[in-house]
C-alpha cells in the first residue's frame, strides 16, 4: 500500500514544482523590472558620443568665401533605437549662421560619420563652429580665424 500512496505524491510534488516554475517564468519580467525600478542591480549607462572624427586636422585659418570640411560622428550607445537632431552652425561677427540641420536615425550601438562643409564670407578674427544635438543637450565646437 505504500507504493500506491507514494507514487501519487510524487506526481503531485512533480506538478506543484511545473506549476511553480510556470509562475516564476510568467512573472519575470515583471520581477527583473522591479528589481531594476528598486536599482537594485546595476543600470547600463546610456550616452551617446559626439565627436570630431580627425581633430588634429581641423581648419584653424580659412580665407573668406573658400570652401572648407570637416567630420564629426555621432555614436548611439543609449541601448535603444534614437532619432537625433543635428544642428551646425557657425559664429562670426555676432552673428549665427546655420549650416545645416538634420534628422539621424541610429540603431543602438550604430554611428554615422558626417561631413559638413562651408565657407565664410566676411573676414573675422574668430569664428567659432558648433555641431549641436540639441534634443540630447550635447554640443562641440571648434574656432577658426578668417582672413581674406
Amino acid at each position: 500500500m505504500n507504493k500506491i500512496k507514494t507514487i501519487p505524491a510524487r506526481i503531485f510534488i512533480l506538478l506543484l514544482v511545473l506549476a511553480l516554475v510556470a509562475v516564476v517564468l510568467a512573472y519575470s519580467r515583471t520581477l527583473i523590472n522591479q528589481i531594476y525600478a528598486y536599482k537594485l542591480l546595476p543600470q547600463p549607462e546610456r550616452f551617446t558620443e559626439l565627436y570630431f572624427a580627425n581633430h588634429q586636422n581641423l581648419p584653424t585659418v580659412i580665407l573668406v568665401n573658400q570652401e572648407q570640411s570637416f567630420q564629426f560622428t555621432i555614436h548611439n550607445l543609449e541601448y535603444t533605437a534614437m532619432s537625433y537632431t543635428v544642428e551646425v552652425s557657425i559664429n562670426y561677427n555676432n552673428k549665427k549662421v546655420t549650416l545645416d540641420k538634420q534628422a539621424v536615425f541610429l540603431k543602438n550601438d550604430q554611428y554615422k560619420t558626417i561631413t559638413e562643409k562651408f565657407s565664410v564670407s566676411q573676414p573675422a578674427t574668430k569664428a567659432e563652429v558648433i555641431v549641436n544635438l540639441p534634443t540630447k543637450n550635447e554640443q562641440i565646437d571648434f574656432w577658426v580665424k578668417v582672413s581674406e
